[in-house]
């Protein structure tokens, strides 16, 4: 997700836009949801951080997903993780909860796909096999008010490993 985190630096432009006079700081709720399959449940929390960490470097305040869980929580002591992570996914109660945290955008970051591809090369006596694994990221940035989509983009991340009998990399990362 390293890599997939500097293609959002264009994410930002329409929340960081401003002329030089303005000296108003945006405020933008971050929710993020997996549409990949099991494959980035766990990956979720970095991703954040990434896309959290490239638009907090360009002035934009950021109000994290666990915050808005913590305030739910602290508003319904007794609601359930699971069932708020449901209520959070839909774009009116996550707009609504983004108002009452006084967030100026709401910005949906969607893990759309993740692709591993192993091909297999036997050429002048040298047998290899190239794995790509590529990552499909989609993000929205809505109004806090009216929630109307502002801007919208998808982010694709790929990476190639070669594995020999004689040389093949570590792909933990």
């Amino acid at each position: 997700f390293t890599t997939l985190a500097v293609g959002f630096t264009s994410l930002a432009a329409p929340l960081s836009a401003q002329p030089a006079a303005d000296a108003k700081t945006y405020k933008v709720a971050i929710v993020t949801t997996n549409r990949a399959g099991n494959v980035g449940d766990t990956e979720l929390g970095a991703l954040e951080d990434y896309v959290t960490g490239k638009v907090t470097n360009l002035g934009v305040q950021v109000i994290s997903a666990e915050t808005m869980m913590n305030a739910v929580g602290n508003m319904e002591p007794n609601a359930q993780k699971a069932k708020l992570d449901v209520e959070m996914s839909q774009a009116t109660s996550a707009i609504r909860l983004a108002q009452t945290l006084g967030a100026d955008y709401l910005m949906q970051v969607t893990l759309t796909g993740f692709d591993s591809n192993t091909r297999n090369v036997d050429a002048y006596g040298v047998k290899q096999a190239n794995e790509e694994r590529v990552v499909r990221v989609t993000y929205k940035i809505l109004d806090g008010v009216s929630g109307a989509s502002l801007a919208a983009d998808t982010v694709r991340s790929a990476k190639t490993f070669q594995q020999t009998a004689q040389a093949s990399e570590d792909r933990s990362s």
